[in-house]
C-alpha cells in the first residue's frame, strides 16, 4: 500500500527534470534530422522510425537520473525507472512497426550501425558523469545525425545522397558546438582564439560546397552554412553577455534555417 508520506514525496518531485532533457541544444540535434528527413522523404515507416528515435532519445535523461547516486535516490530513482520503462516500450513498439512497414529490406539500419561507436563513446562519458564533456557532445550530436540518412533510405533514396545529408548535419552541428562553448568561455572572461572556430566553420563550408559540387546536396545548403560561419565570427567578437538559454534558442533557429534552405534547394533544384 502506498503511504501518505510517499504520495506527498511523489507530488513534490519535479517530474519534468526526470523525464525530459533541459538542454536546448539536445532538442535541436534531435529534431533537425527528424524534421529534415520527413520533409524530404515522408513515409509511413519514417513516422514510426521518428517515434522510435524520439523515445530512445527520451530514455537518456531518466536513465541518467536513475543511475546517478544521490541522497534523494529513493522515490526519485523509482520514478526515473518508470519513465525508462515507458520510453523503452514505446521505442520497441515503434521499431517493430518500422520493420513491418519498411519496403527497403532494412537498409535504413546501416547508418545506425555506423553510429554505434559514437553512441558507445557518449555512453561511456555518461556513465562516468561527464555527459557535458566536449567529446561526449560531439559524438552524441553526430550519432543523432544518422537519423536523417535512415529516414530518406526508408523512402528509397540512394546511398550517396542519403549519407550526404548526414554530412550536412555534421557540418552544421560540430562547428556549432565548438562555437557555443567558445562563446560561453568568452562570456566568463576567458581568453579565446577566434581562428580555430572560424577555421572549423570554413572546413564545414568547404565540405558542403564539395557535396553540392558533386550534386549530392543542393547549392542552397552552402549559403546556409556560410550564415553559420558569419554568426560565429560576429558572436565571438560581441562583448555583450547573453544568457546560455538564449544562445541555445538562437542555435535552434539557425538549425531550422539550414533545414529550410536545404529543403527549398531540393524543391527548386537550386
Amino acid at each position: 500500500m502506498v503511504t501518505k508520506k510517499s504520495q506527498q514525496q511523489s507530488k513534490a518531485i519535479n517530474h519534468r527534470s526526470i523525464a525530459l532533457p533541459s538542454e536546448h541544444g539536445a532538442w535541436g540535434f534531435l529534431l533537425e534530422p527528424l524534421l529534415m528527413g520527413m520533409m524530404l522523404a515522408p513515409s509511413a515507416a519514417g513516422v514510426w522510425l521518428c517515434v522510435t528515435i524520439f523515445a530512445i532519445f527520451l530514455i537518456h535523461q531518466p536513465l541518467k537520473v536513475a543511475l546517478k547516486p544521490s541522497r534523494k535516490s529513493g522515490i526519485r530513482t523509482r520514478v526515473a525507472w518508470r519513465y525508462v520503462l515507458v520510453y523503452t516500450l514505446i521505442a520497441l513498439i515503434g521499431f517493430a512497426l518500422t520493420i513491418r512497414t519498411d519496403n527497403q529490406s532494412g537498409i535504413f539500419l546501416v547508418p545506425f550501425l555506423l553510429a554505434v561507436p559514437l553512441m558507445l563513446v557518449q555512453a561511456w562519458y555518461d556513465a562516468h558523469g561527464q555527459s557535458r564533456a566536449l567529446i561526449a557532445e560531439l559524438c552524441g550530436s553526430a550519432a543523432l545525425g544518422a537519423a536523417v540518412t535512415a529516414l530518406v533510405l526508408l523512402a528509397g533514396w540512394g546511398i550517396a545522397p542519403a549519407f550526404a545529408l548526414w554530412g550536412l548535419l555534421l557540418a552544421r552541428t560540430i562547428p556549432s558546438i565548438i562555437y557555443v562553448r567558445a562563446r560561453l568561455r568568452r562570456q566568463r572572461g576567458q581568453t579565446i582564439a577566434l581562428s580555430p572556430t572560424i577555421g572549423l566553420h570554413g572546413l564545414a563550408l568547404l565540405l558542403v560546397a564539395l557535396l553540392a559540387g558533386f550534386s549530392l546536396l543542393p547549392w542552397l545548403s552552402v549559403p546556409a552554412i556560410g550564415i553559420l560561419m558569419g554568426r560565429a565570427w560576429y558572436g565571438l567578437q560581441n562583448t555583450q553577455k547573453v544568457r546560455a538559454s538564449r544562445i541555445g534558442m538562437a542555435e535552434m533557429a539557425y538549425g531550422l534555417l539550414v533545414i529550410g534552405l536545404t529543403v527549398l534547394g531540393y524543391i527548386f533544384n537550386a
